[in-house]
């Protein structure tokens, strides 16, 4: 069985810089799939779980694009070919911000700052200037 878990920016470090790893015979669970990616990442494992081995607060384990905690947690089934994303909140952004209702399509120059609102899925990039940061909305 071939599971390819997504690995964001944040977490690249664990594993040499991949962005997808692939790992063959990872079980038939989430849990299984999990401890052959510890195995062969073992800087992940912290980074995901704590030390009572429960998924961090802050970090979300998709299945395609179901949330673990709502399809079984580490007992859900997987099939041959399933993708796993691993996502860590992530915060930041600029040090003064004023308010602005804006259309989610909408690219406008303000000020000399630069805003643009893109979205995929459920994210929204925000760009002022040389500041970026990523919010789940």
């Amino acid at each position: 069985m071939r599971i390819t878990f997504y690995i964001p920016t944040p977490l690249r470090q664990h594993t040499g810089g991949l962005n997808k790893v692939e790992i063959d015979g990872s079980g038939s669970t989430v849990g299984e799939a999990l401890a052959a990616l510890w195995q062969a990442y073992p800087g992940l494992r912290d980074r995901i779980l704590t030390e009572q081995g429960e998924v961090r607060q802050h970090v979300n384990i998709f299945v395609g694009e179901e949330s673990i905690r709502y399809c079984g947690g580490f007992a859900a089934p997987l099939m041959s070919g399933t993708s796993i994303t691993l996502i860590p909140a992530v915060s930041g952004g600029v040090t003064s911000c004023s308010a602005t209702m804006v259309d989610i399509n909408d690219i406008r120059e303000t000020s000399g700052d630069r805003e643009e609102f893109a979205t995929t899925k459920n994210w929204r990039w925000i760009s002022r200037g040389t500041d970026t940061s990523w919010d789940l909305w």
